[in-house]
């Protein structure tokens, strides 16, 4: 393999707009990674014939040096994926020699005796794997005999791998006798493995019948009391067979399926002797006594057969009122230095739930709001505000929070005071150093000092190398600063990708810590902000920019160079969001 062709795959693959990979096969992928290296597989140049395994390809792109420079950058870049080396492992093992594997086919199934042109229950067993490599199914499993063993389920489908050493797959398989007397059918499946195709057999013996079979239901199901318009958790009952033939469901229905739903069901075809459940939910319209029922269709006898429902409807009560400290003391604190945040609990002693329409701070600047979960507060729980302190002159300071809901009472007044000082901080600079991921396309900054080592050293197989961009920031709070929020995507959110956001906005961090893609890791670091576009006297900005997602990902670069601002904003097609940060000399 060579870099050149290397970087010429990952240059389609940006023009195509996917990548082309995902569409080839196991030889031709075999063809553009690994064929220069290693030719023809049947030569089993430098072991490659062990490569039948897909995990021997992966653990070898990391440690194996030729195939780390080159694989690892377009892997991390989702060129390439687990799935591509399965596809490659695959067509290795249409070749002699190396790794080896075989599907397990699991033992006979007999269904017994079961009433001619009735479904018996269905019966599920697993395919599994021995040997070495993983075994890549050439098509779906089959029935030879369908019209009596028909495959109802599977897993085992045309392409799917399994893999060592626990791998299975499974094949679920009815009997529906089409004439009496013992029957027998195949379910075979076709893989690369050795021994394809290999089969497991399916028997059972046709009855006469004996009757119509029948259902046995509830002769009603009370769903008790519920509030009017909140649908409750759902009340089940059970549907059983207690004849001798198999029965099966066609249909079961609700008379008002906004007022009694239907949210589970697992009736189809009940055995002899078997039985199945339903649950049905309450949301009544309005109060007082409801009714309504269910109606289950099936090939039985009484069919069909009707189940009353009845429940109470209870009126909401009206909103009470939310109960709130009248005061909250927040200490002392040096100017210009936000704290932490203290709390308010806010509960609600009433029945109903109360909506809070806003919470709002008589000065946001010396008293902001941090931290709130109040938005529907339940009957009978509570609910956090937190307010931070940033005195904005020594002495005695006063503010509220005031609440805004549906209660009664309606607004709520928090009286806040505490003291501003006048003590020297004691937090010293640090230095922000810049990185740049290649494999994802992103940038990274970080002024912990632990990190920064690591990084330099070559934690995550160096994946981040620094740009010589760097600024100034605190280690703790100092006056005309505030905290930088540092957050993390959620694994997943993005793919393979991830990166971290930063913001010094107080409402931005607050907000993105109730969002389920992002995870608060610390406070990054403490830095002046702009005001009015302008950074205080002495202080350099910063400027923010954002990559709009080019990458698959969201990324925001932070830079004390216009140039370099102005270079991605009106070049690169990153998104301009002007100054964030004000660094200190």
């Amino acid at each position: 393999m060579i870099v050149l062709r290397v970087l010429a795959v990952l240059l389609v693959a940006a023009l195509a707009g996917a990548p082309d990979a995902l569409a080839q096969t196991g030889q031709q992928l075999y063809n553009t990674y690994c064929g220069t290296c290693h030719g023809n597989p049947t030569n089993n140049k430098d072991g490659v014939l062990g490569g039948k395994d897909w995990n021997i390809i992966k653990l070898a792109m990391d440690t194996k040096p030729e195939m780390t420079a080159e694989l690892r950058p377009i892997y991390n870049a989702g060129i390439i994926d687990d799935a591509d080396f399965m596809s490659i492992a695959g067509y290795l093992q249409t070749f002699g020699g190396g790794a080896s594997a075989s599907l397990v086919m699991p033992s006979t199934i007999n269904f017994g005796s079961q009433a001619v042109g009735v479904g018996s229950a269905v019966q599920t067993r697993n395919v599994t794997i021995t040997g070495n490599a993983a075994v890549q199914l050439s098509s779906t499993a089959t029935s030879s005999n369908p019209l009596e063993f028909p495959i109802v389920s599977t897993t085992c489908t045309s392409g799917t791998f399994v893999l060592p050493p626990t791998g299975s797959c499974s094949i679920s398989v009815q009997f529906v006798p089409a004439a009496t007397g013992a029957r027998s059918g195949q379910i075979t499946v076709v893989s690369n493995g050795i021994g394809s195709p290999q089969s497991f057999a399916v028997s059972g013996t046709g009855g006469a019948g004996g009757g119509q079979g029948s259902l046995s239901v509830p002769a009603s199901v009370n769903l008790g009391s519920q509030t009017v318009g909140v649908q409750s958790s759902g009340t089940g009952f059970a549907i059983s067979n207690p004849s001798g033939n198999a029965v099966t469901v066609t249909s079961i229905v609700s008379s008002s399926a906004a007022e009694f739903p239907i949210i589970g069901n697992s009736c189809s075809t009940v055995p002899a002797g078997g039985s199945c459940n339903v649950t049905v939910a309450f949301k009544p319209p309005a109060g007082g006594a409801r009714s309504g029922s269910v109606t289950v269709t099936s090939n039985g006898a009484g069919s069909p057969q009707t189940i009353p429902l009845f429940g109470t409807g209870i009126a909401t009560p009206p909103p009470s009122g939310l109960s709130v400290p009248s005061s909250l003391a927040l200490g002392s604190q040096n100017v210009g230095i936000q704290s932490a945040g203290s709390a308010i609990v806010v509960s609600n002693p009433g029945g109903s739930s109360i909506t809070v329409s806003s919470i709002t701070s008589s000065s946001a600047s010396e008293f902001p709001i941090v931290g709130n979960s109040c938005g529907i507060v339940p009957g009978g729980s509570t609910c956090t505000i937190t307010v931070a302190f940033r005195p904005l002159a020594a002495g005695s300071r006063v503010g509220s929070v005031t609440i805004t809901s549906n209660g009664l009472g309606s607004p709520n007044v928090v009286s806040l005071s505490g003291t501003g000082t006048s003590s020297v901080p004691t937090a010293t600079k640090v230095t922000v150093v810049e990185y740049y991921n290649a494999g994802f396309g992103h940038y990274f900054m970080t002024a912990d000092t632990d990190e920064i080592a690591g990084l330099d050293a070559g934690a995550f197989n160096f994946a981040f190398v620094r740009t010589g961009r760097q600024f100034n920031g605190w280690n703790g709070p100092q006056a005309g600063t505030v905290p930088v929020c540092r957050f993390f995507t959620t694994p997943g959110t993005f793919g393979a990708k991830s990166s971290h956001f930063y913001t010094a906005d107080t409402v931005e961090c607050d907000g993105l810590k109730f969002n389920p893609a992002w995870i608060y890791e610390k406070i990054a670091y403490y830095i002046a902000v702009p005001a009015g576009g302008l950074c205080p006297f002495g202080t350099s900005p910063i400027y923010r920019m954002y990559n709009a997602g080019q990458t698959g990902a969201p990324n925001h670069r932070f830079s004390s160079d216009f140039p370099t601002y102005s270079d991605f904003t009106t070049n690169k097609g990153w998104d301009p969001e002007g100054i964030a940060f004000c660094s200190p000399p």
